[in-house]
């Protein structure tokens, strides 16, 4: 009797036990779990370092230092920081800000052993939005705080016509930007390189 009482005593206490857990510590919401689906998105705040790059320039430089090279002609000139960052406006667009950014976008990343480098990538399956990529180079770390570049690809047109620019940023430096227009079939290339640091 003594034999079986005592297994019965243990299960009785192990069920108590149990609806103690249950009733005290109630489980996790799903946002707290360990899983990277409910981590809180935390990407690249683009426009917000875009404009403080213009604002840098807008201080800082005097004369910005343009090469436009059109097939195998190039020019040089200079133009106000004012026409710079009013040309720069096109790459501040409405669907680059923080919520749509979030919503539109997925990010991948990979850190490059060799070169100490975490390059993160935004792109976009929606077809509505004009810039389909972003490109974010950090130096030696996660954090966004040592840039070496932004890349940027926007596309808009159609079957008979299209425009395509890739810009890539270079803070402190420089703005390259190729474009390739499309025409009834004819295309154009066009490079703008735009420097305010050349020394």
């Amino acid at each position: 009797m003594k034999a079986c009482f005592v297994p019965l005593i243990l299960i009785c206490l192990f069920t108590a036990c149990a609806d103690d857990v249950e009733n005290n510590n109630p489980a996790a919401p799903a946002s707290e779990l360990p899983d990277s689906t409910n981590k809180a998105k935390q990407f690249f705040p683009i426009l917000d370092f875009m404009r403080g790059e213009l604002k840098n320039i807008g201080t800082f430089a005097t004369a910005i230092k343009t090469y436009t090279t059109i097939g195998n002609k190039t020019d040089s000139g200079y133009i106000k920081p004012e026409e710079f960052n009013s040309i720069m406006q096109e790459y501040l667009p409405a669907e680059l800000n923080k919520e749509n950014f979030e919503r539109y976008y997925t990010e991948s990343s990979f850190f490059d052993e060799t070169t100490q480098t975490s390059n993160f990538t935004y792109s976009t399956k929606n077809d509505e939005l004009d810039f389909h990529r972003v490109d974010v180079l950090v130096q030696g770390s996660e954090t966004f705080d040592k840039v070496s570049s932004v890349f940027m690809a926007k596309f808009n047109g159609n079957d008979d016509s299209s425009v395509v620019k890739n810009m890539l940023l270079t803070p402190g430096k420089s703005v390259l930007v190729n474009s390739e227009i499309t025409t009834r079939g004819k295309k154009e290339t066009r490079q703008d390189k735009y420097l305010w640091n050349w020394e």
